[in-house]
């Protein structure tokens, strides 16, 4: 990288420009593909190459002839330019093996933003660094098998969706199949995190009993108890605070030999397409007139900041707890109705998402011995999923 830092920057009298570099960068992997971690070292190998060639030139004639003058000035001018370049769209450009995943059969890496697409390339340049192929074909591996699922049909089309993506077998599920195609020799702390990943409920939830139990067995052991029944009342007493302590070690050794992913996310600063459309909902108790209107002025000022096509939000609302069957009609729900209302018609003409309200009707609930929304703001969310569907 260094060398062809070397190359470029005189070739183009040290004035940096992203056209000349884009065309230098092609030209250059038509002879000799870059890997992903070269690319991104080119950067600092560009600044280092001005800042000796300023360092040079003033070496050169220590009180700076005019000409020296303009070359120094020049490449402090390029210094400037590399340090504001978009280097993450640059470089995305010129990876080679980007343009194979963007054939991804499922359509999703393209719209994806650019942190994930950074992810799913390092997940190939790993494999790359581990195995005995170069980034190009890892990636072309991952379109290959993305490629098979379509021809094994799934009862369930979202999960042969999500087989048609290259992510499935980057990140996902489909990682192994792609590891035993890769020949790949990850080293054992990644083998034991995806061990760990693909056995979740094997891993925590017994961690923890075998931990409460641990514990218990080690005071049971060190104080020796008169009869049964003071073991197992011991034991009772020991349980909540030994399975309490377990579950924070659990959550300490989690978080301590798993790194941390990003959640792989599409790219909609352009706005929310429409076969994306979204309701962004807010639970909420409709207590009196005051909180009622703060509520909707609420959901306006989160609608103001995020105001786009196909993104529309809305208010799932109960009235509180009652002792006696409640009526049917409440002023509330009417005013609540009513302030919706008059968002619609205000922001009719802006071209973006609306507003909405839904109201459910109280229950009585036996335990409880009161009429009350269904499970709250978990029922909900459960109902309004249940009415979508």
């Amino acid at each position: 990288v260094l060398v062809l830092a070397e190359d470029f920057m005189p070739a183009v009298k040290y004035r940096f420009s992203d056209t000349e570099f884009v065309e230098y960068i092609r030209g250059f992997q038509n002879a000799v593909v870059l890997r992903s971690a070269e690319l991104w070292q080119i950067s600092p190998a560009l600044k280092l190459v001005a800042l000796e060639h300023v360092a040079d030139t003033v070496l050169t004639d220590g009180n700076t002839a005019e000409s020296n003058g303009t070359a120094v000035s020049d490449c402090i001018k390029s210094l400037r330019e590399l340090e504001q370049a978009p280097w993450d769209d640059l470089l995305e450009d010129l990876i080679v093996f980007d343009q194979v995943l963007r054939t991804d059969p499922a359509g999703a890496y393209a719209q994806m933003d650019s942190p994930t697409r950074q992810v799913y390339r390092q997940r190939v340049s790993k494999l790359a660094q581990y195995s005995d192929h170069s980034e190009v074909e890892i990636a072309q591996m991952a379109v290959a098998l993305a490629k098979q699922s379509l021809s094994r049909p799934e009862r369930d089309p979202r999960m042969m969706l999500r087989k048609s993506h290259v992510g499935f077998y980057l990140l996902a599920e489909g990682r192994f199949e792609l590891y035993r195609r890769a020949e790949a020799r990850l080293p054992l702390n990644e083998r034991f995190q995806d061990f760990l990943r693909a056995h979740p409920d094997e891993f925590y939830p017994l961690g923890v009993e075998a931990l409460t139990l641990f514990m218990i067995l080690a005071v049971l052991w060190s104080v020796s108890f008169n009869s049964l029944w003071s073991t197992l009342i011991a034991v009772l007493i020991l349980l909540i605070p030994f399975s309490q302590s377990a579950v924070e070690i659990m959550n300490f050794l989690t978080t301590w030999l798993l790194d941390p992913q990003l959640l792989p996310k599409l790219d909609f600063s352009a706005g929310v397409p429409e076969e994306y459309s979204t309701m962004v909902v807010v639970p909420t108790l409709l207590l009196n007139e005051k909180q009622v209107r703060e509520t909707v002025q609420e959901l306006e000022v989160r609608y103001v900041g995020n105001m786009t096509p196909n993104l529309h939000f809305a208010l799932l609302t109960d009235l509180p707890d009652s002792a006696e069957q409640p009526r049917e009609d409440d002023p509330l729900v009417d005013l609540c109705g009513d302030l919706v209302r008059a968002l619609n018609k205000k922001y009719a003409k802006k071209g973006a998402g609306t507003f909405a309200m839904y109201h459910r009707h109280r229950v009585y609930n036996r335990r409880e011995g009161v009429w009350i929304g269904w499970e709250r703001k978990r029922g909900k969310l459960l109902d309004f999923n249940k009415l979508v569907l």
